[in-house]
């Protein structure tokens, strides 16, 4: 006859893991196979197997690896615990060292001191422009950078039609309130992309004897801009030796 499980039952079941299911089933007059259902039915962990005398118990191979790899698995859980809890700990640690600080930083004195506005428009500057890398003659087609950018003669003129025009503006902007009569122009190089290489030929659109009489037109129709716009009284333009033009 089936037996008929009661609470009380399976309490006991939970209860007493160091008993064998042979005592267990002994315990409650029914099989060991019985025994085994109701501890799969309830979810329970493999029972602790025990010495019965000299004689151990009788396991199977899949009992005893199923206990065996559920003591691996709680084995490494714990020690992945632990050792989020030591990287916790640390953090924590830190964070305190932190506030510390903070604190001990917060209760020092602030020392302001009185700073004089000095309204008088006085003093003499030169405004100092540096102009390189314009390649002037170099193509970069919008379609072959994603439309990210484009280059050609007649962009490169508006460029340095811009360069000018700008640097003209920041020139009226420093000379209201300092005198500023003298402007030097640095060509640091780079205004051509030149043929040096085999590889740039193919992106250039002038050779480079046209390409440095346009970039010298761009130079000079700038500077007679700005003397001719402005209250300069010289231009000193410097080419210096890494100049390529």
């Amino acid at each position: 006859m089936k037996k008929k499980w009661a609470k009380e039952d399976e309490q006991f079941l939970k209860d007493n893991q160091h008993l064998s299911r042979k005592e267990l089933a002994k315990h409650f007059n029914v099989t060991d196979r019985a025994i085994k259902r109701k501890e799969q039915y309830l979810n329970l962990p493999p029972r602790k197997f025990q010495l019965e005398g000299s004689q151990p118990n009788r396991i199977g191979v899949e009992e005893r690896v199923t206990y065996q790899t559920q003591l691996a698995r709680k084995d490494k859980i714990i020690a992945d615990k632990n050792a989020e809890v030591e990287i916790y700990q640390a953090q924590l640690e830190s964070m305190r060292h932190e506030l510390d600080a903070a604190f001990l930083f917060a209760e020092k004195p602030v020392f302001p001191f009185e700073i004089k506005s000095n309204k008088t428009a006085g003093g003499e500057a030169t405004v100092v422009a540096v102009a390189s890398d314009w390649h002037i003659e170099e193509e970069v087609v919008a379609e072959t950078v994603n439309y990210k950018n484009k280059h050609n003669l007649e962009v490169s003129k508006e460029r340095a039609s811009k360069f000018f025009s700008v640097l003209l503006r920041l020139i009226e902007i420093e000379q209201q309130n300092t005198k500023v009569e003298h402007l030097i122009l640095a060509l640091l190089g780079d205004f051509i992309t030149n043929d040096i290489h085999s590889d740039l030929v193919e992106n250039t659109l002038l050779d480079p004897n046209e390409a440095i009489k346009r970039v010298e037109g761009y130079l000079v129709s700038g500077i007679d801009f700005l003397l001719k716009n402005s209250t300069l009284s010289r231009v000193s333009h410097v080419p210096l030796p890494c100049s390529a033009l």
